[in-house]
């Protein structure tokens, strides 16, 4: 049951203790988690000949809470990828070199876990590909 918005909770309460009152899960119940895992690294294409914009992703897991110097690494992050002009990602990519529409990256710590990611990814003309990752792993 989920109740959302500005109700009253002594008028709710009666009703939810009429519907699950005396209800008994039948199972046990436990938090699935979020766990880490490594991947191998793959470089896949999907060609779309008829479009003249590609979508560049990248990604990595990261065994990483929300608690493991993830101030610094948010920080670190808004200068490699975080803002629009002035990261460094989008400065390279779209303003110096033009290989780009646009650019950022993103990084996330589970607050419970140690599983994590980092995310990068650009806008971009299919025929800059090389030049477009090439950047991204400088």
């Amino acid at each position: 049951m989920a109740i959302v918005g500005d109700f009253d909770r002594e008028a709710v309460m009666p009703i939810v203790e009429e519907i699950f009152g005396d209800w008994v899960a039948e199972a046990p119940t436990e938090r699935l988690g979020d766990r880490y895992f490594d991947v191998e690294p793959i470089n896949e294409t999907n060609r779309t000949p008829d479009k003249p914009n590609a979508f560049f992703i990248a990604g990595l897991n990261l065994p990483l809470s929300d608690s493991d110097d993830y101030p610094a690494l948010l920080m670190g992050n808004f200068m490699l990828g975080g803002g629009f002009l002035n990261s460094r990602l989008a400065v390279r990519i779209r303003q110096n070199e033009g290989i780009s529409y646009s650019g950022a990256s993103g990084i996330s710590g589970h607050p419970i876990e140690q599983s994590g990611a980092f995310q990068a990814f650009a806008i971009y003309a299919p025929e800059n590909v090389q030049k477009l990752e090439q950047a991204f792993m400088e």
